[in-house]
């Protein structure tokens, strides 16, 4: 696939190098009389060749010959397509980012970290099996504990499995009673999560038979629609996603790229960080 990708950029790119002077077409009272004198004929005489299959494959053995004799433009023609994808997927991740900022800003109440009056909003969608997930999770401890005034959204977007489907589904269930940092601590830092050691983290904080609790829980339902229906709006294919005003992280960060971010947002002086109302 690639490589049919590169030849056809590279006949693209080297089409207008050889174009021909347009041809012009005979008219319908021109061909017809053309047709007329070929059919007054002698019986069994050939028609003439078409000047135009002629030219197209001119054309076509010129662009070969230059391609041969220049193979590198096929990778410049690929570069360039590239190129361009890239600055198009840029500018469409960018416009998503400004339709859905509202929605980016509200979390589920009980849902959030650090200050919730803080001055910087940051996004996260995660996925508790997620091993970039794991390991961000203590350098979002850390930048609460250097930056208090942070707040953090948290999306739960379980995309590996049954089983971060069921621990996003406790965590946000667990939010009504002031226990999601609980959980989102003691899930990123489990040896592993299945229904057995869900419950007995739940068990811990006070929930018996936590995993069956949650099972019909309607308004976990619809946090979980709208924050996949979000992540989709956005384009997301993985876990963890950042987001912090206008830029977009896709993978796990560090926390100096994480403070310079914070300092820089905060400096833009904006007064849109914070949600309408929250759920």
């Amino acid at each position: 696939m690639r490589l049919r990708l590169m030849a056809l950029s590279a006949i693209t790119l080297a089409l207008p190098l050889f174009a021909p002077a347009p041809m012009v077409l005979p008219t319908q009272a021109q061909q017809a009389n053309h047709n007329s004198t070929n059919n007054s004929g002698s019986p069994g005489k050939t028609s003439e060749k078409n000047p135009a299959n002629d030219t197209r494959q001119e054309i076509e053995s010129i662009i070969r010959d230059y391609i041969l004799k220049n193979p590198s433009i096929i990778k410049e023609a690929l570069q360039a397509l590239e190129a361009k994808e890239a600055a198009a997927a840029a500018e469409a991740k960018q416009k998503a980012l400004a339709e859905n900022r509202e929605a980016l800003l509200q979390g589920a109440s009980g849902a959030t970290l650090g200050n919730p009056k803080g001055d910087v909003t940051i996004t996260v969608f995660l996925d508790y099996q997620c091993g970039y997930c794991r390991r961000i999770e203590p350098v979002l401890q850390a930048l609460m504990k250097q930056d208090p005034g942070v707040r953090i959204v948290m999306k739960d977007f379980p995309i590996l499995g049954p089983e971060s489907v069921l621990a996003a589904r406790v965590a946000l269930a667990a939010r009504v009673k002031g226990q999601y940092a609980d959980f989102f601590h003691a899930f990123l830092t489990a040896e592993e999560l299945n229904t057995k050691s869900i419950d007995a983290i739940a068990a811990r904080f006070g929930w018996t038979d936590a995993s069956a609790k949650v099972a019909e829980n309607k308004e976990v339902d619809q946090l979980l629609e709208d924050n996949y229906a979000l992540a989709n709006r956005l384009s997301l294919s993985g876990t963890p996603a950042i987001v912090i005003g206008d830029r977009l992280l896709e993978g796990a960060a560090n926390l100096e790229t994480l403070l310079a971010l914070v300092v820089s947002e905060r400096a833009k002086g904006l007064t849109q960080n914070h949600p309408q109302k929250e759920k």
